[in-house]
């Protein structure tokens, strides 16, 4: 239950600018979030991404991969609670034939026929599922490399993973691969999702885009082609949400320090983040034992 409520975190630290003073808290040594530099080991130091969980097959020495790509979607679906009447899906998925990925190139010269889909999870889980993939599951397909391009958060390591899954095909046998993180970094520098920026004109947001996917023909995997801005900004927003796990994870592990004070300023953060969630994110109530638990922690 704590991985729901973790963003919640940030807004908790917030809070204790407040207790602590703003002067002592510029005074302290900045730090990386993330170092850039490093970005770990290519495995999982411990534990496994949610797509792994989601996908491992019962024996767990291998993957189940539905195939088309349409029955892959409908299975990452069925972990989801079902959007409201007239809202959007909570399974997000763009075009772009035309984008930034190392597989920009794979559909050449026929870009408009083969574009990359990206699709994003920014809803809740749905009854009976144990997995929360909102903001923590994105997924990068090309046709014509037969290529899943997959990041998805390991709860276990508290950082997300970068995998491959190739030879996605009919009549393939797909496999699972880690990917090279040093290479992922250099534009995952935060070791999380990007996307592009708005108004993500090289997506099927972009009406001259959408207008030369419409003309093929074709069938995008049951992406619709012509498509408004506001999917592209709710995976935009997801993204941005995501970026904010490592912060967070770095605050919960490190921020509070050890022993009886650093149990307390957890404790503070855990109901700082329940309260301010439960009161749909509107304000953080005042509490006199949450604000001397931080003031011990940064004095």
């Amino acid at each position: 239950m704590i991985s729901r409520w973790r963003h919640g975190l940030v807004a908790g630290v917030l809070a204790m600018r407040a207790a602590c003073g703003a002067e002592a808290l510029a005074a302290a040594e900045a730090a990386w979030v993330v170092d850039p530099a490093q970005p770990g080991a290519h495995l999982p130091p411990r534990g496994a991404s949610l797509f792994d969980r989601l996908f491992a097959a019962p024996s767990g020495d291998r993957h189940e991969l539905p195939f088309p790509f349409e029955r892959l979607l409908a299975r990452i679906g069925r972990e989801l609670a079902p959007a409201a009447p007239g809202a959007l899906p909570p399974l997000k998925a763009v075009l772009l034939p035309l984008g930034r990925s190392l597989q920009r190139t794979a559909a050449a010269p026929d870009y408009f026929g083969f574009p990359r889909v990206v699709v994003a999870v920014d809803g809740l889980p749905g009854p009976g599922s144990s997995l929360l993939l909102k903001d923590r599951l994105y997924i990068g397909y090309q046709e014509r490399s037969a290529v899943l391009e997959v990041i998805s958060y390991n709860e276990e390591a508290g950082r997300f993973e970068f995998q491959l899954v190739k030879d996605y095909r009919a009549g393939g046998q797909p496999r699972v691969f880690q990917a090279n993180r040093n290479i992922c970094f250099a534009c995952h520098q935060n070791g999380a999702p990007i996307f592009s920026r708005a108004l993500w004109d090289e997506t099927n947001a972009n009406p001259a885009i959408a207008a030369r996917l419409k003309a093929t023909g074709r069938h995008y995997y049951g992406v619709p082609p012509d498509r408004g801005v506001d999917v592209p900004y709710a995976i935009d927003v997801a993204v941005r949400r995501a970026n904010r796990l490592a912060l967070a994870q770095r605050l919960w592990r490190e921020g509070c320090g050890d022993g009886e004070a650093g149990r307390r300023c957890r404790a503070g953060l855990w109901q700082a983040a329940l309260r301010l969630r439960l009161g749909d994110d509107r304000r953080l109530p005042p509490d006199a034992t949450f604000e001397e638990a931080s003031a011990a922690a940064w004095p």
